[in-house]
């Protein structure tokens, strides 16, 4: 059972470019305001191939990466296992996956992700399902039928797993039948510090939104719901 207080929170870092720093100072900062005792731990599945002792933490999360879930590169086929045995040997633990994290549990699990053609980068009001209005009701989301994330990815779901809810439209989010699965499209996490990183370090995301990068970083000083959606999240932990 999760602690009433102070969660453990493993975090499995899935980048390994300049991002991981800011990408590990943006979780710090998101947690260290909802959840000021949470324990956090990183783990790099990539370099070190390090992986956290499920069992000892109250939700795992997986990150966002830059890597195409849908090729059989041996850490990321490694990543799909974890997930698998996860999901098999821990059948009630709690595991987020946010972006590349929310592609990677879909194709873990049986569905498919493709290349968009285009990306979404800067900040989008995502709208919700009835499940995902349900799930999100009495929280302080900006509207009751939507929410407004970070977005930072030129790939999408295009074929759900089985057995995933979708939370809100476009396959932007869900979460699964047992009530131990959810997962983001978007960033919750990423601050305005990451996100000026984020598109500074990937030019050719920006060249795909049809905007321009000054455009993009104005779009990316939108206020979001991302404390929103994490004290949400940390309450379902806890459930």
């Amino acid at each position: 059972m999760p602690h009433a207080q102070g969660l453990k929170i493993a975090i499995l870092i899935n980048e390994f470019s300049k991002q991981t720093q800011p990408m590990k100072d943006a979780y710090r900062t998101i947690l260290a305001t909802v959840e000021p005792d949470a324990t956090i731990e990183f783990f790099d599945p990539i370099n070190a191939q390090e992986y956290p002792d499920v069992a000892k933490f109250d939700l795992i999360v997986l990150s966002g990466g830059s890597v195409f879930v849908m090729e059989e590169v041996p850490w990321v086929m490694k990543m799909r296992a974890f997930i698998k045995s996860t999901v098999e040997t821990q059948p009630t633990k709690k595991m987020m996956g946010i972006c590349w994290g929310h592609q990677i549990i879909n194709v873990a699990l049986g569905g498919i992700v493709e290349e968009m053609g285009s990306a979404d980068v800067g900040v989008h009001t995502i709208p919700l399902t009835e499940e995902g209005s349900q799930f999100f009701q009495g929280t302080t989301l900006q509207s009751s039928s939507e929410f407004k994330i970070q977005q930072f990815h030129k790939r999408d779901v295009t074929k759900p797993a089985p057995g995933l809810i979708p939370l809100a439209k476009n396959n932007e989010a869900f979460i699964n039948e047992q009530n131990t699965i959810i997962t983001f499209q978007g960033h919750p996490e990423m601050n305005v510090e990451w996100a000026y990183t984020a598109a500074s370090g990937f030019p050719a995301y920006i060249a795909l939104t049809g905007y321009t990068m000054e455009e993009i970083l104005e779009s990316v000083k939108i206020p979001t719901d991302g404390e929103a959606i994490w004290r949400r999240v940390l309450e379902w932990v806890r459930e």
